[in-house]
């Protein structure tokens, strides 16, 4: 009985520093403040209708990396084009999102959206224009209307968001095509869901 009260003890104490550790990391990450704010008074973020989006003389090193993920780059995207950017890994391409999403800002040249630098605008309100899809995309277990939801929490109340974003993204027939439409859940956790492609 004393070995079994000792070895509880000792796994006791050993889950209470294992716990202390993780509560100082948690709290040590809630207290980071973020390096991108807003600016005291940002402009609007203006409608893309003819210059878009520009990258000019941009070069960016991630911090801790030993060279650029982007060096002396320029790119023009004119307003209402779709443009690929195809590359092998470690060419930039998502640290052209992050650029464009202002993640991060570059140190050296400038990113800008209708002409105005990503700078002068409210990161927040830049991030309501865009929408990023990356290689990996997540799906959540769960309906297709609330995978769309998720995107747009403040607007989750609305059911007609829902289905103005499937058909605008143009995804309606693949709502159409499912069983239960928006009701559909995606994956197969549950009965009754529907793999997407």
């Amino acid at each position: 009985q004393s070995q079994s009260t000792a070895r509880a003890a000792l796994q006791n104490a050993g889950r209470i520093h294992q716990n202390s550790l993780f509560l100082g990391n948690l709290f040590e990450y809630l207290s980071i403040r973020p390096a991108l704010t807003a600016p005291a008074n940002p402009a609007p973020v203006p409608a893309l209708q003819r210059e878009g989006l520009a990258l000019d003389h941009v070069s960016f090193r991630y911090p801790g990396a030993s060279s650029d993920a982007l060096r002396d780059f320029s790119l023009r995207i004119p307003a209402g084009r779709v443009v690929a950017v195809v590359g092998p890994n470690g060419a930039g391409k998502s640290t052209l999102g992050r650029l464009l999403c202002r993640l991060y800002d570059p140190p050296s040249g400038v990113v800008t959206w209708e002409g105005v630098p990503l700078t002068q605008l409210d990161p927040a309100a830049l991030r309501e224009q865009i929408s990023v899809m990356v290689q990996h995309p997540m799906r959540h277990q769960d309906t297709l209307r609330e995978n769309i939801r998720i995107g747009r929490v403040a607007r989750a109340a609305d059911p007609a968001a829902v289905t103005r974003a499937l058909n605008d993204s143009g995804a309606g027939d693949v709502r159409d095509s499912l069983p239960t439409a928006e009701d559909t859940l995606l994956g197969k956790w549950f009965e009754g869901g529907s793999e997407l492609s």
